[in-house]
């Protein structure tokens, strides 16, 4: 930030006047070397204070993780829970049936999920689920099948 022209205050719709940017730059340090920003921006975050949202006016950061924490948790749990039945399923399979094709497909496809980025996976899913068959909505968050519209 300190060799790039402008600043987090000089983005977004509405321009901040020069007494308002000033006002913000004194409020949260930027105006003082690296090591102190850094030193105030580490207290803060002990603190458990991650400082305000530059898209949001008005809000925080911490507000917008205590808004939206359900969905993000909701899914890691059923991802969690779906990883671990699948798993020990196929480890079960394949320690079974021991140099079998079974114990070879199982071990492909551990490594490919392994290896697969999740952001490549998700597209990959997307088509196939949600835009052809339609099962799942192509983007956002719904609380029931019922809210589950065709993209």
């Amino acid at each position: 930030m300190q060799t790039v022209k402008g600043g987090p205050f000089d983005q977004g719709q509405s321009k901040t006047s020069e007494a308002g940017r000033q006002a913000l730059i004194q409020k949260y340090h930027l105006n003082k070397p690296i090591y102190v920003q850094y030193y105030y921006y580490m207290r803060g975050l002990v603190q458990g204070d991650l400082g305000p949202d530059l898209v949001n006016p008005g809000l925080t950061v911490n507000q917008i993780i205590k808004n939206n924490w359900k969905p993000t948790f909701t899914l890691g749990m059923l991802a969690s829970g779906y990883v671990v039945i699948l798993g020990v399923t196929l480890g079960i399979i394949a320690a079974i049936n021991k140099n079998s094709i079974l114990d070879y497909l199982s071990v492909g496809f551990a490594t490919v999920g392994a290896s697969v980025p999740n952001f490549v996976l998700g597209v990959i899913l997307v088509i196939p689920l949600a835009v052809k068959l339609k099962w799942f909505p192509a983007i956002g968050w719904s609380t029931g099948w019922t809210d589950w519209k065709p993209v």
